[in-house]
């Protein structure tokens, strides 16, 4: 049970980390790139704010 608001978002940040992680060490291959594409955006840190297109 995550008992305070810093708590969850440490949990949810870990998590996400721990997946970046994985995808970046991931060798170059269909593989990757799929993992990339299902999961690059999904997990982010909780205050992550994506770069604006111009």
């Amino acid at each position: 049970m995550v008992s305070t608001q810093a708590a969850a978002k440490w949990a949810c940040d870990t998590a996400s980390e721990m997946v970046i992680s994985i995808l970046r060490v991931i060798p170059d291959s269909f593989f990757k790139k799929s993992a990339i594409r299902a999961y690059g955006k999904t997990f982010q840190p909780v205050d992550y704010q994506p770069p604006e297109n111009k």
